[in-house]
């Protein structure tokens, strides 16, 4: 019985630590803006026209 109990604690402690990982690997990935009311743009975004209606950026997955 206590094998059981140990086995599932150990897995359990697994997912908890492989989520909190994902989570922050994940959101490390962008930054936010204050001209955008907070929402999240891409670190390797790049900022490519300016104007008065907004901000249009481009990004590619595989960089």
């Amino acid at each position: 019985m206590k094998k059981k109990i140990n086995w599932a604690l150990a897995i359990a402690v697994l997912l908890i630590g492989g989520g909190i990982n994902y989570y922050f690997i994940t959101m490390s990935q962008y930054n936010t803006t204050e001209d955008l009311y907070g929402f999240p743009v891409p670190r390797n975004a790049e900022l490519v026209h300016i104007n008065e209606q907004g901000k249009r950026y481009n990004w590619s997955n595989n960089k």
